[in-house]
């Protein structure tokens, strides 16, 4: 899911010998790019508004019950707001970085205090070399998005594998 398609052209997600790549995009993005992944066989599909609630009903009308949503802060936020994740694996690097603009794994959420903190149930911990994956079920949170979606507008398929 990328919203601009500012993605790389090397990329293992490219080869779909194994499993299908689905890249969901907003309408427009990069048709140079939309057209490289085509004809690799990644399916493109673009939405008029781009939003991590429609994008995952989306994906449950084709069947898909589990899905993988690898990203940034700001998309990994608005997800998590939108209440499509349910389970987190997070990994933590022996590395430490900060300031005001440093990225993070999550972005706003609206939660400023310990106390507005999300909790994760079911939790492990796995060391994979020198990081810590931790991994737990969030607990369901209510819709705190203003969404102002048309129920009318639907995805565009751009091209993929039949």
């Amino acid at each position: 899911m990328s919203q601009t398609l500012d993605l790389p052209e090397v990329a293992n997600l490219w080869d779909v010998r194994d499993v299908p790549t689905i890249v969901v995009t907003q309408r427009g993005a990069r048709r140079s790019f939309q057209k490289f992944l085509a004809s690799k066989g990644v399916e493109v599909v673009e939405f008029d508004i781009f939003n991590p609630k429609k994008v995952a009903e989306y994906l449950y009308d084709r069947g898909y019950f589990s899905v993988l949503w690898e990203c940034g802060g700001t998309l990994s936020a608005s997800a998590i707001l939108s209440g499509v994740i349910h389970k987190v694996h997070a990994f933590v690097a022996p590395k430490i970085i900060g300031g005001r603009n440093a990225p993070s794994p999550v972005g706003e959420l609206g939660m400023v205090e310990m106390t507005q903190a999300l909790e994760l149930s079911d939790v492990s911990y796995e060391q994979i070399e020198s990081d810590v994956l931790i991994s737990g079920y969030v607990q369901p949170i209510p819709d705190l998005t203003q969404s102002t979606i048309d129920p009318s507008l639907s995805p565009k398929i751009i091209g993929g594998r039949n």
